[in-house]
């Protein structure tokens, strides 16, 4: 095995881990989306007994549990819509100067791949010199492997911000709950 072989294989894991490494963050928006969508709804239900048992907390003519339960709504949009923004994809599509010889954007990058000739495309890949690929391919994993950790290090800020937001609502849920409660008994 040679040098390029050992490069790319080094590349590849970084980049393989970095892929896992973001599934990762995903799964663990899904899972809180998920648990904001049951506190939600558990919120809801817990409101809807409340209007329909007539329970209210009066105080300076606001009856407080509807207040509560704005605020419940507005944390649980909020919530969503920031894990949301931050797990949704934004690519960035640089526009290339043309080059002799041919020499693609990208050979793993799908936004950049898309954009490129077809047959020349084609033809790069099943060029006879196979270590100017393996140059290129290790070139584009280590950009790639780079992008995907800085989308990484921003998902992972977007989730943070939006478990705060799931704890308010979880908290004013608990709140809701207990004064009404304690109204109605």
């Amino acid at each position: 095995m040679n040098n390029l072989d050992d490069r790319y294989k080094i590349v590849k894991e970084i980049f393989n881990h970095q892929l896992r490494v973001t599934e990762h963050e995903d799964n663990k928006a899904g899972r809180i989306i998920l648990s904001i969508s049951f506190i939600a709804t558990a919120a809801a239900s817990i409101f809807n007994t409340f209007l329909y048992n007539h329970i209210q907390l009066v105080i300076y003519s606001i009856d407080v549990i509807p207040l509560i339960f704005l605020v419940i709504i507005i944390f649980t949009i909020l919530g969503v819509y920031i894990i949301l923004w931050g797990i949704g994809p934004k690519y960035t599509n640089v526009n290339k100067i043309e080059e002799e010889p041919y020499c693609p954007t990208s050979i793993f990058y799908f936004v950049k791949i898309c954009k490129e000739d077809s047959n020349k495309w084609k033809k790069y890949l099943n060029s006879e010199d196979i270590n100017i690929i393996k140059e290129k391919a290790i070139e584009d994993l280590i950009n790639e492997s780079h992008t995907i950790a800085n989308r990484i290090d921003k998902k992972d800020f977007f989730i943070y911000w939006g478990k705060r937001c799931f704890y308010i609502s979880l908290i004013s849920t608990i709140i809701m709950t207990i004064l009404g409660v304690y109204i109605y008994i």
